[in-house]
């Protein structure tokens, strides 16, 4: 899904058994809510094991940013948690 507004991707890994599940959205109300109905939708399919560890403690984070500037890509990891968004938007 891919709106003004809000974007919702989910898809299965290429790298195993897992699912990929991306989402934004221009308010924090917004996605708070796309946080809450993606929960909900995904527990409806038993085929996934939610007791698995995982599904979390990622080690990277690929970011795509599109500002008035253009567009740029970037990597937050757990060693360099930050990105300094000063002088990009």
């Amino acid at each position: 899904m891919d709106t003004e507004k809000e974007m919702i991707i989910i898809r299965a890994s290429q790298n195993g058994p897992y699912i990929t599940v991306k989402f934004e959205a221009k308010t924090k109300k917004r996605y708070l809510e796309l946080k809450k109905y993606i929960s909900r939708l995904l527990k409806t399919f038993s085929e996934i094991d939610w007791q698995s560890s995982s599904n979390v403690n990622a080690e990277a984070l690929d970011i795509s940013l599109i500002s008035p500037k253009g567009q740029s890509s970037y990597e937050v990891t757990r060693d360099k948690p930050h990105l300094d968004l000063a002088g990009i938007m």
